[in-house]
């Protein structure tokens, strides 16, 4: 769990701590930094990076002249291994073995919480894949190392966030919500439920200025796509749960 403290002047905040496990992330404006040297002499700190470092599996990288941030997985999606099977004298139809299955699954999380950290494009196809994986067939092999081959190839992507656009005090909490319908199915057991309809939605911070137009900075902070669990019978339907889901 990842926990964060501030600390705040006159309802402005001047110094923002995360912290998880034994590793710390700390920002603070210079007036301010004081604060935290102080705190940190009370902790035994083996390494201390600025600039450029990695926590909780994620690359933040800083432009100096800019302060801009920037957010990557590169060293953690480069690592994850494709699926080993065999395609010999096999069909797209035929259908996977055990042993693929639980490959299928390993690549899936993997891609999953890549998705989760900073790349909210691939949370569909990590849903899709998810959805049929205890009924794989041989495409849904190809199509998980496909997945995971244009992911790898994009391994630089990631979050940007650009600095002093909006006061962390003074942003819109903004949700965006859509969903497709009845172009999913899902898999239980080797049983196939047609008809399901897809949802999505994103969660972010925004300058005050969207209030009054459709134009500004938003910085993306939650994001997820899933399958709607009711059976949607209309797109008005589903376009409702989506919106139920992202607020």
């Amino acid at each position: 769990m990842l926990s964060l403290y501030t600390y705040q002047v006159d309802g402005n905040i001047k110094v923002m701590m995360a912290a998880h496990v034994d590793d710390i992330m700390w920002s603070a404006e210079p007036e301010y930094e004081y604060l935290v040297e102080d705190f940190l002499k009370q902790l035994v700190i083996k390494k201390q990076e600025e600039g450029y470092f990695r926590f909780c599996g994620r690359e933040y990288r800083q432009d100096f002249n800019t302060f801009d941030i920037t957010v990557t997985c590169k060293d953690n999606t480069e690592k994850i291994l494709p699926i080993n099977y065999n395609r010999k004298l096999r069909g797209l139809d035929d259908p996977a073995t055990a042993g693929e299955i639980a490959q299928m699954r390993s690549v899936i999380g993997s891609l999953a919480w890549i998705a989760r950290q900073v790349r909210p494009e691939n949370s569909y196809n990590c849903s899709k894949l998810k959805s049929v994986v205890g009924s794989a067939l041989v495409k849904h092999l190809e199509q998980c190392n496909k997945v995971l081959k244009d992911t790898i190839s994009t391994s630089e992507r990631g979050l940007f966030f650009k600095a002093g656009v909006f006061k962390f005090e003074e942003a819109l909490l903004i949700t965006i919500t859509d969903a497709s319908w009845a172009g999913e199915v899902i898999c239980y057991d080797k049983l196939i439920f047609p008809r399901r309809s897809q949802y999505g939605y994103f969660t972010c911070l925004g300058v005050p200025d969207l209030w009054d137009g459709d134009v500004g900075y938003i910085h993306f902070i939650g994001w997820k796509s899933a399958i709607i669990k009711r059976l949607c019978r209309s797109t008005f339907r589903a376009e409702t749960q989506a919106m139920t889901y992202g607020t």
